[in-house]
């Protein structure tokens, strides 16, 4: 899902894929080693820069409104992120999420979202729009939801910021 580095003189942005399995996996050996709250900040900042690469790689850029909608749909389609819907809002866009990866509904703690989706949100939005957003995951499957929904608030005047 990530851009890859050029290592070996391959093209910076190859694209990987890997089991939503190896992600619970990845999530629960962060939680081991850093505990919850750095294990979630670590696999959001590294979705975000996951969605920033996937849209370098795919150049998609477009202006708030129905075609960044359509647009973020498609690619989160592509990632396999889950089967979703994109509706604008006042703010910027609702992305109600079935089937996340990411989720699990089998999660005894309830303490964790879904941190790297997230992150994808957040830098495909921030990247495409070329504008400062907050994505905030308001319900989760992992919280006993019946789905994950995400609200991005795009800011109107403020330019994407580097180092978030």
């Amino acid at each position: 899902m990530c851009g890859a580095m050029d290592l070996a003189g391959q093209d910076p942005h190859s694209l990987f894929l890997m089991p939503s399995g190896a992600l619970h996996s990845l999530w629960d050996e962060l939680r081991i080693v850093m505990g919850d709250e750095a294990a979630s900040s670590t696999l959001f900042r590294f979705g975000t820069r996951c969605g920033e690469e996937v849209v370098r790689a795919t150049q998609e850029r477009t202006g708030v409104g129905e075609d960044a909608a359509r647009a973020i749909e498609d690619i989160g389609a592509e990632l396999g992120l889950g089967r979703m819907q994109v509706s604008v809002s006042d703010e910027g866009f609702v992305i109600r999420v079935n089937g996340s990866l990411e989720a699990r509904p089998d999660n005894p703690h309830r303490i964790m979202g879904c941190e790297f989706t997230r992150g994808i949100w957040t830098g495909l939005a921030r990247e495409m729009l070329q504008k400062d957003v907050l994505v905030e995951e308001s319900s989760c499957i992992s919280r006993g939801a019946e789905q994950c929904v995400f609200d991005v608030s795009v800011s109107p005047t403020r330019d994407a910021v580097e180092g978030y």
